[in-house]
This record gives C-alpha cells, structure tokens and sequence, in this order.
C-alpha cells in the first residue's frame, strides 16, 4: 500500500471519528488469533464504539487486520470514553505494518496492523 494512500485513508477515518468525539464508548473489543502458513501469528482486532450506550446508539465498528504488538489494558475503566488514534507508518519499512494504532485516553489498547477498515452505522 502506498504511503499516499495509507495516508488518505487514515485522514478519511479521522473526518469521520472527529477525533474521538462521536464514537467515546467502547462496546465490543475482539481478537481473532491465526498462525500463517510461515509460522507467524498474526491477530485480527474488532472494535466497536458508540456515541451512546443504549442499544440504538450510533456505532463505529473498526476492524485492524494482521495485527501485531497486540496490547489490551484494563478495560474496567473505560467509562469515560475511548479516543482511537490511527498513524500511518508505512515509511518505517517494517514487514506487514502499515498503521501504529493508539487508544490515548485509557492507555487500554495498542498495535500495529497491515491494513484495517471501518464502518459507521445508526
């Protein structure tokens, strides 16, 4: 993927997210772990925010694919609000890695991934 277009892309996500203000609350945090057929082990993390905790809440669904460096925190305290920051970093040359991303308010997830995609929905 070229930096160009890794970097659009992460620029589209931001528009959307309004950095964090839209979609605060985290609802559903997943990882799917699989070996490639190499022998790594790679991770793919679903998550799912919401502008409002009842069911009929707007949602942000986020799905970061071939993930490494794959940390979650407490989410006990999540409460007041997550705030998911995506960088491209595909300048870096590291192998299958394209994005560093950060949730900065909780300190509760971090990694870095290949590719990802998102989708809102009311």
């Amino acid at each position: 993927m070229s930096s160009s277009h890794s970097g659009d892309k992460v620029r589209s996500f931001l528009s959307l997210y309004d950095n964090g203000t839209k979609f605060p609350y985290l609802v559903r945090l997943g990882v799917e772990k699989r070996a490639a057929k190499d022998g790594t082990v790679m991770c793919d993390v679903a998550v799912e925010l919401t502008n409002d905790l009842i069911p009929e809440g707007a949602r942000l669904k986020l799905r970061f694919m071939n993930s490494t460096e794959v940390r979650i925190g407490d989410l006990n305290l999540t409460f007041v609000g997550w705030r998911v920051m995506i960088r491209d970093i595909s300048d870096s040359q590291l192998e299958h890695t394209t994005y560093r991303v950060l949730e900065e308010e909780e300190k509760c997830l971090s990694l870095n991934c290949e590719d990802f995609a998102f989708e809102a929905t009311n």
